[in-house]
């Protein structure tokens, strides 16, 4: 069996000094545009029995969590009342 020679690789030629600042800029400009996400706040609410009892009914008719059903009210009637 013949072994086939690989072909030779061209050697990269290194970057200009104008590419160079090109490439850092545009990394500079990425870092500024995308901040890191900030994690959710976590709060205690004291809620009624029955209050509670019919959020879990409205969770569970949406197949939702709790959590994420009082999230997804809580930003609805702030859209209502136009509160960013």
């Amino acid at each position: 069996m013949k072994t086939i020679p690989r072909s030779p690789q061209p050697t990269p030629k290194p970057a200009t000094v104008q590419q160079e600042q090109r490439a850092e800029k545009f990394i500079n400009k990425a870092n500024k545009e995308s901040p890191p996400p900030t994690p959710p706040y976590s709060t205690t609410l004291r809620i009624p029995p029955d209050l509670l009892r019919r959020v879990d009914v409205a969770a569970g008719k949406k197949h939702i969590t709790r959590s994420a059903w009082i999230k997804a009210t809580l930003s609805e009637v702030l859209d209502q009342d136009g509160i960013e």
